[in-house]
């Protein structure tokens, strides 16, 4: 009895948590709308970005009732899709051989792949040994491709069943296969073979696109670029250069970030300032263009700060022309289960300094490469929390002269006693 009530507790906890949501330490707030959905997602927007952590730790999707709905974040990325489909081989010649059938076989631009099968009428039946040979000419050169000098391949119905795998793999890099089938059972009423064959489509990531702010100056032999992104928080992978030159060029480059557009460079051998901002170095690299101007594109790690700056080393003393810039982010969704719109309504919360990242086990929320079987849901306009609590900076960070003033005025008074016991010392 004992631990049926401990698993009973223990099966309410998460319950529980979720029913004591405070939105006192959230500053802003979205209302969510849409149609009820089993599945169901919204894309995180610029608000968001800019207000709520930068690892969105902060993000909560609370009910009418002030319990939370667990959630996950889901990312797009690059991915490769592969489907199998069956084709047919075709067949050059066909010949009958002592106990069994010879056959030459074109498997054309899919030869690399290692099997195919055997179709029989629906009523039929074979078992057969076989030998594979593969040559890249058609009738000439044949080298012997299976291992065992003899495989047995079974295909067909028997007694009314699908019997046998109907598949001869082979490890193929030959495009013509010599195919030599010995009977054993049933009978060479081959209607024809098909192979699996395998196609790719390149998917790439749903990315939102920026065209920044961008000032260019010359410092001593570089190039400077100072880029403001108007918005922190995105997390931009990659971008789009592009310069306009009259001459080939090969250029070195290296890129600081920084949420302070009027950050310090820090220089070597300098220590850092507890006071100042400095530009923080993300990656570098070379850029190579021809006359006319070219477009580089240059991966970035998932920026998240609001300020970029491109250095471009002027190798020959001659500064590039810039033409344009264009930034890309891969776009972060929220994925929901189970959301009623008719008997709920739904806030996502954010926007506080102090939170972390709730658990939630939603892990057959996967999907992998789209959004196809999910409802999209739509967020509202930004609104400002007024249930927030404003907690106010300790003293020291608000007046840090007072600090200053009162450990100047300790000293003093230090001193002055020092000072009243060495004189009575003294005399």
């Amino acid at each position: 009895m004992k631990i049926l009530k401990i698993l009973i507790i223990l099966l309410l906890i998460p319950s529980v948590i979720f029913a004591f949501f405070d939105d006192k330490n959230f500053v802003f707030y979205k209302n969510l709308s849409g149609d009820n959905c089993d599945n169901c997602y919204f894309e995180i927007d610029k608000d968001i970005y800019n207000h709520a952590q930068r690892s969105l730790n902060d993000l909560r999707i609370i009910n009418k009732d002030n319990q939370e709905q667990a959630y996950k974040i889901w990312r797009s990325l690059d991915n490769t899709e592969r489907k199998e489909i069956e084709q047919s081989v075709k067949v050059i010649s066909r010949k009958e051989i002592d106990n069994g059938l010879e056959y030459i076989l074109d498997v054309e631009d899919s030869y690399n792949y290692g099997s195919f099968k055997v179709e029989l009428s629906n009523d039929e039946f074979m078992r057969a040994a076989y030998e594979i040979y593969g040559s890249q000419l058609k009738n000439t050169g044949w080298q012997k491709i299976n291992r065992d000098k003899y495989s047995v391949v079974k295909a067909g119905y028997k007694n009314g069943k699908k019997y046998g795998d109907e598949k001869i793999y082979y490890n193929n890099k030959y495009r013509y296969i010599k195919l030599i089938l010995i009977l054993d059972e049933g009978n060479f009423d081959i209607l024809g073979f098909t192979q699996s064959v395998y196609s790719y489509k390149n998917l790439k990531a749903e990315k939102n696109e920026f065209l920044p702010k961008v000032s260019q100056f010359t410092e001593g032999t570089k190039t400077i670029l100072k880029v403001d992104i108007e918005q922190s928080g995105l997390g931009i992978d990659k971008m789009d250069l592009t310069f306009e030159y009259d001459r080939d060029y090969n250029r070195s480059y290296v890129i600081y970030t920084s949420d302070d557009g009027n950050a310090q460079k820090l220089e070597n051998y300098k220590r850092r300032q507890s006071n100042q901002n400095y530009w923080k170095r993300q990656n570098s690299g070379n850029i190579k263009g021809n006359f006319g101007g070219i477009t580089h594109q240059i991966n970035l790690s998932n920026i998240k700060d609001r300020f970029l700056m491109i250095e471009i080393e002027n190798n020959d003393n001659i500064p590039l022309v810039y033409k344009s810039l264009k930034l890309f982010a891969i776009k972060d969704y929220i994925l929901l289960k189970n959301l009623n719109f008719n008997d709920s309504s739904y806030r996502v919360y954010y926007g506080a300094d102090a939170v972390s990242r709730p658990q939630y086990d939603i892990s057959f929320l996967n999907i992998k490469n789209n959004l196809a079987n999910f409802n999209q849901l739509s967020l509202g306009d930004e609104i400002k929390n007024k249930n927030m609590v404003e907690k106010k900076k300790p003293l020291s960070e608000r007046s840090p002269a007072l600090i200053y003033l009162f450990m100047g005025l300790l000293v003093s008074g230090l001193g002055y006693y020092v000072y009243r016991i060495f004189s009575k010392t003294v005399s």
